[in-house]
């Protein structure tokens, strides 16, 4: 059964398998360039972390695209 507790270790093997598929060339990760708040309500602080995700992501769309 699966619980609140485990969170963290289900997470961690996710997270995991998910760096593997990265390392053999089956999945991009993008990840963040700073710690974002999960409960920020803040919109400009909003609109600049949509604002990076999205620059993240047009620097990595030759990545992205490989995959395809």
């Amino acid at each position: 059964e699966m619980c609140i507790r485990d969170s963290h270790i289900r997470y961690n093997k996710t997270v995991r398998y998910c760096e593997q598929l990265e390392r053999e060339g089956k999945a991009v990760i993008l990840r963040p360039e700073y710690t974002i708040d999960s409960l920020e309500k803040d919109i400009d602080v909003l609109k600049q972390t949509y604002d990076m995700g999205y620059r993240v992501t047009k620097e990595n769309i030759n990545r992205i695209k490989e995959l395809f």
